[in-house]
């Protein structure tokens, strides 16, 4: 599985980032990076990190540093997304990190931002029109820390329930404007609608 994960040029602080796996396993990593979290809960080996020349410049060295003997880095270049053309830009690097029917984890932690949007609409098109396997997309919530404890504890969503809402929605509307209900079908066969 490939994780691909982007970094900006905020001032990330050591907190120690927490996700509960689907077994109840608690996975918890103390680092300023999600990145770094991120790869070693999932023990991913390759992750495509999506940075600015800046964000590189900054914070470059030091999470090759934590991911040493972790995982092998590749750098995609992305402008800052200033602009719906950069925005454009943004998708097509993302598009360029995934082979198709490749299994996938994105952190959209370090997102600057309107970033996770675009990489949820691209997991989306990712998904259908190459047939990539959307495993985990994971958002370190910094914001909601417990500062109680040192270090912090920062909790990380898994998004991909949400994100499968694109699915459900495809599929009932399917149902709506066709009548064809062989996808609704096949969702409802493998699990219950989200917050139906």
């Amino acid at each position: 599985m490939r994780l691909i994960t982007f970094l900006g040029t905020s001032d990330y602080r050591e907190t120690c980032y927490v996700w509960t796996d689907a077994q109840g396993r608690e996975h918890a990593y103390t680092t300023p990076y999600a990145t770094v979290a991120s790869a070693r809960a999932l023990a991913v080996t390759d992750i495509a990190v999506l940075a600015t020349d800046e964000a590189r410049a900054k914070h470059g060295a030091a999470l090759e540093r934590a991911l040493e003997g972790v995982a092998t880095l590749t750098w995609v270049r992305i402008p800052s997304g200033a602009n719906e053309t950069e925005m454009w830009e943004i998708y097509g690097a993302l598009g360029g990190c995934v082979a198709p029917g490749q299994e996938i984890a994105l952190d959209v932690t370090h997102g600057f931002r309107s970033l996770p949007l675009v990489v949820l609409l691209a997991a989306g098109f990712l998904r259908v029109a190459r047939k990539v396997k959307v495993r985990h997309i994971f958002y370190g919530a910094y914001d909601a820390r417990d500062e109680s404890v040192t270090p912090s504890r920062t909790p990380v969503f898994d998004l991909v329930p949400m994100f499968e809402l694109l699915e459900w929605a495809n599929a009932a509307d399917r149902f709506v404007r066709q009548g064809d209900a062989r996808d609704l079908a096949e969702l409802v066969r493998r699990e219950t609608p989200p917050y139906a």
